[in-house]
């Protein structure tokens, strides 16, 4: 492992400093979730969300499984009145990301949470109530 500089502040964000010196994060390091050894960042999931028709919002959480450690759920938000097809989905998913990143499980936010994703007074995700929920709703 590499050692940080003394004058480094550590954010716990992911990210990284391209040619240009412009700096990109792409997570934070506590929200990775890991697949049969494999790591999954959600925002690498979460991106194609909006590709997803009948979806509003969603959120990428895991459950315990006995084999792989952990399996990825999707939590999601739907329009009312759109017929949901996950099967597309998966398909959209297939083309975008590694086999490893696409969830086994997806689950309508509100069946599991009278106020869909549960969310912080700022709006931000609270991702381990969500896993805590979704542990014991399956």
């Amino acid at each position: 492992m590499k050692k940080k500089p003394k004058d480094w502040f550590y954010s716990g964000d992911l990210g990284y400093v391209d040619d240009d010196n412009n700096l990109f994060v792409i997570d934070r390091i506590d929200n990775m979730i890991i697949v049969g050894g494999e790591n999954v960042y959600p925002t690498e999931v979460e991106r194609f969300v909006p590709n997803m028709e009948g979806i509003i919002d969603a959120v990428l959480s895991s459950r315990p499984h006995p084999i792989l450690g952990n399996e990825l759920v999707l939590v999601y938000e739907a329009k009312k009145g759109v017929n949901l097809d996950v099967n597309e989905w998966i398909k959209m998913l297939e083309i975008q990301v590694s086999s490893f990143k696409i969830p086994s499980v997806f689950i309508n936010a509100f069946d599991v949470n009278d106020a869909g994703i549960p969310r912080a007074d700022n709006g931000k995700v609270l991702r381990k109530k969500l896993r805590d929920i979704v542990k014991d709703y399956i």
